[in-house]
């Protein structure tokens, strides 16, 4: 085997395990008692095989850009802000974590149009399994730990757990292999709409030339429906939003470029009227999502204010460095020894985060960076990465996994990677 497979092959065996947390505790940090999350130092399975990805494409010579320097940049004043950070360890583990995901991101930039149509069948395989996997879970309400999988157990009567709560009692929902719903929900909603465009390419196929085979066409419209039911059962507000936007922009982007929407039409029909059984199954849990007063009991809105709070008295403390990567916890702890951890957490908008850790030169440098994927997607025409990068936005200013997550930054590092690297005509 040559070179150059191996380095493919080590890609998607990459992509295809990047959901499953198989990690090595480096760190465990407690306050009161109490585990600090967002404390934890860890050595993932699949950074070791990113890191070897890594050599190998800094081997093969390949050039940086000069409209991505913006992000060496970034990655400098990550480093730099160890120097002043109130918990250096942690801000050294989240530099090396943000070095990664850059390291992603140009492993993306760098594959042609044969591994990116292969990027797309090896996503939506792992996508499905995650998505099965949480079908499962909220089919049995109980999920299982596994350290080899890097699967925690999850129980509906627990405090911490994400749960559904109604007049039936507390809902588990779907977690699969990832730490939490919105995670699992952001990456099936990203994955759906490249699932949706390989239906909807197939079927153009078949049009064109009569010679792509039924099956395939019925294997791609199954995995969009598992797809789907595994995305409403993570009950993620946010990544319906996403997904919601997803299916917008691709109908927009079919229709601007076809000028006919056929193929997409059967598609959304499909999904719509298998959505709207699901959800008319699932009523009782699915409605009360929307339900002001069951939003209040929830207390999501009012951690959410509570941690944009935070970040803003951490702002006016330190506007123009931050507290260091990683640190905006550690910052608050430090603050207010007494308050319990349960009640600490990262803001809930990612660029309100890395303005409380890296200031307003970080703020700018990150705002650049994903200001220039928007334009660079749109100059070259829109592609099916770009509008799954766009699924993730709602995530960006609603929530903080996509920066605070090991699989979040890494993803979305991923898809920006991909949503830059050109356009494919044949993915949609």
């Amino acid at each position: 085997m040559g070179f150059e497979k191996i380095s493919k092959y080590a890609f998607y065996a990459f992509l295809f395990l990047l959901p499953f947390q198989t990690v090595l505790l480096l760190r465990e940090s407690f306050v009161g008692g109490e585990k600090w999350q967002y404390g934890v130092v860890a050595l993932y399975g699949t950074d070791i095989l990113l890191f070897l990805l890594l050599v190998l494409w800094t081997f093969r010579r390949h050039k940086i850009q000069k409209s991505d320097w913006i992000l060496v940049l970034l990655l400098f004043w990550s480093g730099l802000s160890i120097t002043w950070a109130g918990d250096q360890v942690l801000a050294l583990y989240f530099s090396i974590k943000l070095a990664l995901a850059i390291g992603v991101f140009f492993l993306a930039r760098s594959i042609d149009d044969a591994d990116a149509k292969t990027t797309v069948k090896v996503l939506i395989a792992a996508a499905v399994l995650q998505a099965m996997i949480g079908i499962g879970q909220f089919m049995t309400q109980s999920t299982f730990s596994s350290s080899l999988l890097g699967m925690s157990a999850h129980e509906s009567w627990q405090a911490g757990t994400s749960v559904l709560k109604n007049e039936g009692g507390r809902w588990l929902r779907a977690y699969g292999s990832l730490p939490h719903p919105n995670i699992l929900g952001g990456f099936l909603g990203a994955t759906l709409v490249l699932g949706i465009s390989y239906y909807v390419s197939s079927m153009r196929s078949v049009v064109a030339n009569g010679r792509l085979m039924r099956t395939f066409r019925i294997l791609y419209l199954v995995s969009c429906v598992l797809l789907l039911l595994g995305l409403i059962l993570t009950f993620s507000r946010t990544a319906w939003l996403g997904a919601a936007i997803g299916f917008l922009a691709y109908a927009w982007a079919t229709l601007k470029k076809n000028g006919s929407g056929k193929a997409l039409l059967k598609a959304y029909i499909v999904l719509g009227i298998t959505g709207a059984v699901f959800v008319g199954i699932l009523h009782e849990t699915v409605f009360p999502r929307f339900d002001g007063a069951t939003i209040g009991r929830e207390g999501s809105v009012s951690e959410r204010a509570l941690s944009l709070e935070d970040a803003r008295t951490i702002v006016a403390a330190h506007p123009f460095v931050g507290v260091g990567s990683g640190n905006s916890t550690a910052a608050i702890i430090e603050s207010e020894p007494d308050r319990p951890i349960w009640s600490i957490q990262p803001a809930h908008d990612v660029f309100v985060l890395v303005f409380a850790e890296l200031g307003m030169v970080g703020l700018v440098l990150f705002s650049i960076f994903l200001g220039s994927i928007l334009y660079r997607s749109r100059r070259g025409a829109d592609t099916i990465f770009a509008i799954a990068f766009l699924t993730l936005l709602p995530s960006l200013f609603l929530d903080h996994w996509l920066w605070t997550s090991h699989f979040g930054i890494l993803l979305i590092f991923l898809f920006a990677g991909l949503a830059t690297r050109g356009r494919d005509e044949a993915l949609g």
